[in-house]
């Protein structure tokens, strides 16, 4: 019975220690912070060792803000982050619309404000990313009537109707429909996004197009997320939601994808200090900035700045992928190039290259007004030739990006956004830009976590994943020209906000994330295994002893001397007692 006692110690024991080590797991789980997807830039350097130190000093900031607002959960989300994908020369992301939810891919392009895409009445709508988008199949339509929508152009039988014209000749005409949406992409099973929309989703007027013609039809997306400054966008209809609290965005595009982020301003992956030009025109639909000068290899080419900003002036669109100037300025940047390229000429024909000649190609750097307007701090775009040049399908030859094209005016495109977070700043007149890390290899992972579970009631309703789930996370904050939300605690919707919900409908269900799955997985294949071991290890132990127990008694032995030596071991043995604790029997 001794040895009964314990082996079933024995096994309480590491019972205990399995579920106390799960029980930390669960702890340590709960506790990360959210993920951010993160993706690979084009060349980059590492910041200097004095960039890094106001870095750093830059993310303490942060973390004393987050830890002084740490109490405050009843407030609108500060970011909305999503990941982007890459198309033909251009960005999209990804939206869900309606319940059940139906997925589409649209470009994100801050040159328009409309939000369209196929439908499944459309004719002659080319394959896209998703199937075309069914009104009839979602239970929050509902069709817009020429009065529900200030900017309707026509309408019949009581239903409004809009159309677009782009400048490289595409077009769509569509039904406008106000529905739920959702923006970001989602890894979990497709049912599962009926909850994300209801719980995080706003409604917005979509163009539920019944005709495109052009690039619409051949391109992967399926349609458009217009992102200019206007009422009608995305942008404006989550503030009116009270999805976020300030009217700003920002773009961060790589060679093979990039982040969307609205509300505010994710400054982890900066290598550099934000620099900020100022919107030129209050009452644009477009993001209008001055450029100053445009230089070779920091050369002037000698081009006033009235010729460059004539017309319309220049806009920042990242809908359009190439870079265009007024055609005034042509003869001069071609002079320039070849002198700085020595006698190679920039061509808008495709240019046969070794990688020497790469190699030695110059920089073109375009020069935008600073906030002070006084040129102490213009801020510089510099472009190398991986920028203005892109690699042609056969390998050999090289296409160019920048063009000196326009009759006015010009458009700064999404080919020189590569490598940058782009920040579009209505709420303050300004578009920002700052040399960025957001690619596969640089995932970020200082973010910081407070938990304020025991703050939230059962009452409160959070319009985020990261509020729902008692986390508050901080970011980096920028230099002092910088967007700054001081009133209101960081919060981030994570990428996969089902996990979330998940979360608030069970207080043990923990903040488990599917990056440490693996991780949990062999953790508890080991616990198990040592569990398996340390029993097989107690069992030994207990054979072995209690062969030795039983060759202790003599076999030439008379009845009477084992009879005595058994009182003398049961004398010497714990009982347990009737209070079921162990008791000394003397």
């Amino acid at each position: 019975m001794t040895w009964k006692t314990i082996l079933s110690r024995s096994t309480a024991s590491v019972a205990v220690l399995t579920l106390a080590i799960c029980s930390h797991l669960s702890v340590v789980v709960t506790g990360k912070p959210h993920k951010l997807l993160k993706l690979q830039l084009y060349k980059q350097q590492q910041p200097s060792t004095e960039l890094s130190y106001r870095l750093a000093r830059q993310q303490a900031r942060a973390q004393r803000r987050a830890l002084k607002e740490a109490d405050i959960v009843d407030v609108a989300f500060a970011l909305s982050e999503s990941s982007l994908g890459v198309g033909y020369g251009t960005h999209y992301a990804e939206i869900y619309l309606g319940i059940p939810a139906q997925r589409a891919s649209v470009i994100v392009d801050t040159g328009s404000h409309l939000t369209a895409l196929p439908c499944s009445a459309c004719n002659g709508c080319g394959q896209h990313t998703d199937p075309l988008f069914d009104v009839s199949k979602s239970t929050t339509a509902k069709y817009l009537a020429c009065h529900d929508f200030d900017s309707c152009r026509s309408c019949e039988q009581d239903h409004c109707y809009m159309s677009q014209s782009y400048t490289e000749g595409s077009m769509w005409v569509a039904v406008m429909v106000d529905e739920l949406v959702w923006v970001g992409g989602l890894s979990s099973l497709s049912g599962e996004m009926d909850r994300v929309l209801k719980t995080f989703g706003f409604r917005v007027p979509v163009g539920c197009q019944i005709k495109e013609t052009g690039l619409f039809i051949t391109q992967k997306e399926n349609g458009i997320m217009g992102l200019g400054r206007h009422h009608s966008t995305v942008m404006s209809y989550m503030l009116k939601a009270g999805r976020v609290t300030h009217d700003v965005f920002t773009l961060c595009f790589a060679g093979d994808g990039g982040e969307l982020v609205f509300g505010g301003v994710d400054y982890s992956h900066h290598t550099s200090t934000v620099t900020y030009t100022p919107l030129v025109e209050d009452n644009s639909a477009s993001y209008t900035i001055h450029i100053s000068d445009i230089l070779v290899n920091g050369v002037s080419i000698g081009i006033d700045d009235k010729t460059i900003n004539s017309g319309r002036g220049v806009i920042v669109d990242s809908g359009t992928t190439d870079t265009f100037f007024a055609a005034k300025g042509h003869r001069r940047f071609m002079k320039a190039f070849r002198h700085a390229a020595g006698g190679l000429d920039y061509t808008e024909q495709r240019m046969k290259l070794s990688d020497d000649e790469l190699e030695a190609l110059p920089i073109i750097s375009i020069l935008l007004s600073g906030m002070k307007g006084d040129g102490s701090d213009d801020v510089q775009l510099d472009l190398p030739a991986s920028k203005y040049l892109t690699l042609a399908d056969d390998g050999g030859s090289y296409s160019s990006n920048v063009h000196f094209s326009e009759r006015s005016g010009g458009v700064l495109g999404a080919g020189i956004m590569i490598g940058l977070n782009v920040i579009f700043d209505t709420e303050n007149k300004r578009v920002g830009f700052a040399d960025s890390r957001c690619g596969k290899n640089h995932r970020n992972t200082s973010r910081v976590s407070l938990d304020t579970t025991n703050q939230l009631t059962s009452e409160t309703t959070a319009p985020i994943a990261s509020a729902a789930t008692g986390q508050l996370s901080a970011l980096i904050p920028s230099s002092s020209n910088s967007l700054a939300v001081e009133s209101n605690t960081t919060a981030t919707v994570p990428d996969d906000p089902v996990e979330s919900i998940n979360i608030t409908t069970s207080s043990s269900a923990g903040g488990i994330t599917r990056q440490a799955s693996s991780n949990i997985d062999a953790f508890i294949a080991d616990v198990i295994l040592i569990s398996l071991v340390g029993i097989a290890l107690g069992v030994m132990v207990w054979m072995k002893w209690r062969m030795r127990a039983w060759s202790r008694i003599p076999s030439s032995a008379p009845p009477a001397d084992i009879e005595s030596m058994l009182s003398i071991n049961e004398i010497k043995t714990f009982t347990i007692g009737s209070n079921g604790e162990d008791d000394d029997d003397e």
